[in-house]
Formats: C-alpha cells, structure tokens, sequence
C-alpha cells in the first residue's frame, strides 16, 4: 500500500514560486493548486497552505515544506491515510483510502479533500484560542463587574477576530466538490466519502460558531465600553458645567 501524507504549512502558499522548487512542470494545475508526478510519487500543493505527498520519503517531505514556509509557520498538522488499489469498492475508513486505480483524477479528489482537513485544523485552533480568550474575559466579567480589557485592547481583541473570520471567507471555495467529480460517479462517490469521514462540513460549521460565539461576546463588552466611556463624559461636562456656575457666582 502507498501513503499519503497531508500538512498544513502556512497562511498562504505563493504558487509561482513554489513552482521554482521542482525539476519538472506540473502535470496539472489551476490558480489555486499544482500537482507534480515526481519518479515514484505525487506531490499536490494547495494555496491556502497545504501540500500532500503520495508515496514520498520522509526525508523529501521535510524538505519540500521546509521551502514551502518562508514565514516558519509550520504546525506538524497532519494527515496519513494507507492508500489500497485495486480495490472493487470505493472506500474511506479511519486509516485507509480503497480506490480502484490510482490515477490523476483520483490522486486530486484525495489531496483536495486532505488539504481540506488540515486548512480545517488549522482554523480550528484558531477559533478555539479566539473562545478560549473570550471565555476568559467572560469569567473575569462574572466575578469582578469588570471587562477586564481597555478600548485598545478591545480592538485589537475585535480585530483579530474579524482577521479571522475574513481568513477563512477567503478560502470558502476549499469546502466545494471539484469540478471532475460532477460527471464521474466513482470520483464523486470518493467525494463524498471523505468528506464524510473528514466530517469537513461539520468541523466547517463548528468554526463558524465558535467565531459567531466570539463576535456576540466582544459586540457586548463594545457596546459596555461605550456606555462606560459616554458615562465619563457626561460626568465630566456635568463637572465643567458646575465649575462654571461656581465660577458666576465667586
């Protein structure tokens, strides 16, 4: 059985550079990925920061995705998946992938679908540190009164997460089917399976709420930071006003 190793590697892969690192022009490509067929493996990069190795060495692969993060963000995310040819059922499991050749159009549903997953991880640990943090301030609230943040800090809390939520707005299209599995049956029936035992969607939906969580969370401290600081400026004219009228008749 081959392996097919997939890591998430960075933010953003700049793909005509990445070009540059291989001998050899892809064998298929589009403005969003490149797929190469090295001596006895394939090597899939994804934009969004992904790339799979099929049948490559370890040794390879650490080198490929050593080039590939200029800004060092590598996360050892991960997915390894045994692939099974030959095989007269199409079927995904826990650690094996059973497809009856593997071809092109096989190779790039499979990659596309881990490329997925890893994106996926690394969005998830992004909400989940984005809740955790507004957990924090919401136990900091509930037993002090308190906010616990400034307005600067506050906004940066708010600019983060918007940063976010644009983030994975940008690469909504990852969570679509590609376009050779419409007509294939056995490419969309692979399709469908990995996604589902991926649960892409699922851990998709889950993001979505732990942001939308976060945004309801800041739009309330927001809104009693405002409050706060209208209050202090009231005060503040009500102080000057009686300043002044002291002030006519002393």
């Amino acid at each position: 059985m081959k392996k097919v190793q997939a890591y998430h590697v960075g933010n953003k892969i700049d793909l005509i550079k990445a070009q540059s690192y291989f001998d050899r022009p892809p064998i298929k490509r589009d403005p969003t990925f490149l797929l190469y067929e090295m001596d006895n493996s394939y090597i899939y990069v994804k934009d969004y920061g992904a790339v799979v190795f099929f049948n490559e060495d370890l040794k390879k692969q650490m080198e490929i995705i050593r080039l590939m993060d200029d800004d060092d963000n590598f996360t050892s995310l991960n997915e390894d998946f045994l692939i099974n040819e030959n095989s007269a059922i199409i079927g995904v499991d826990f650690t094996t992938i059973s497809i009856p050749v593997l071809n092109v159009e096989f190779i790039h549903v499979i990659a596309l679908n881990l490329a997925q997953s890893v994106a996926l991880d690394h969005y998830q640990r992004m909400s989940y540190d984005l809740l955790e943090s507004s957990r924090k301030l919401s136990d900091h609230l509930e037993r002090t009164g308190k906010i616990g943040l400034n307005r600067i800090e506050l906004a940066k809390f708010i600019g983060k997460t918007v940063n976010l939520k644009s983030k994975i707005a940008d690469n909504l299209y990852i969570f679509d089917s590609p376009d050779l599995t419409w007509n294939e049956p056995e490419l969309s029936d692979l399709e469908a399976k990995m996604k589902k035992q991926l649960e892409i969607r699922n851990r998709h939906q889950s993001i979505q709420y732990e942001i939308s969580t976060v945004s309801e969370s800041l739009e309330l401290y927001r809104d009693m930071l405002q409050y706060k600081h209208s209050t202090l400026l009231e005060w503040i004219i009500i102080i000057l006003i009686l300043i002044e009228v002291i002030h006519i008749f002393i």
